[in-house]
């Protein structure tokens, strides 16, 4: 960025949210109030912040990508924009986070009704909570950064995340399987 704009933009990197201690429900908020210069976020944790963006979170809603860019690039996404925007975020563009995906240590996921009495880790979202509640999940709202030492420890059967967001660490690669994920 500092090469493209000949030193007018230097961007200093924050990984894995620290400034906001790891919350990534705190993003937006920390956005809107000058902590955060700009981010790259997700709607799941801009979500408690703005209902709007709760849409993108209502289970099995948007069968594929193609669904999802349908939406966003029609009126809905410019509101959306706009909503954003009058909440003093500035949005630059839509990009593609990935479908809901379950990881865990019991079984393998090929329906809903596989995760029943699973304690997962979801992301703080109350529609996640709720979501997952409806499902028989006991669900465990915890940030990325505490996903990993709770998974490590057993304090949660598995997590809900895309796979690409979520690193786990060699050593423990063999007890989590891989498993169908939900389309969320």
């Amino acid at each position: 960025m500092r090469e493209r704009t000949q030193g007018r933009i230097n961007i200093k990197l924050y990984l894995s949210v620290s400034l906001i201690q790891g919350d990534q429900t705190r993003e937006f908020s920390a956005l809107r109030h000058g902590v955060i210069d700009m981010a790259v976020g997700s709607t799941i944790n801009w979500s408690p912040q703005v209902k709007e963006l709760n849409l993108f979170s209502m289970p099995f809603l948007m069968p594929d990508y193609a669904a999802i860019d349908a939406l966003i690039k029609v009126e809905v996404g410019k509101v959306i924009f706009k909503t954003l925007k009058n909440l003093g975020v500035v949005p630059l563009a839509w990009g593609e986070n990935g479908f809901c995906e379950v990881t865990n240590s019991k079984r393998t996921i090929r329906s809903p009704a596989d995760l029943k009495g699973m304690k997962l880790r979801v992301v703080g979202s109350p529609i996640y909570a709720d979501m997952f509640t409806a499902m028989g999940v006991n669900p465990t709202q915890m940030s990325r950064a505490d996903a990993q030492p709770a998974l490590a420890s057993g304090a949660v059967d598995g997590q809900e995340n895309p796979l690409f967001l979520f690193t786990v660490h060699a050593e423990r690669r063999s007890k989590i399987p891989d498993s169908l994920g939900l389309c969320c």
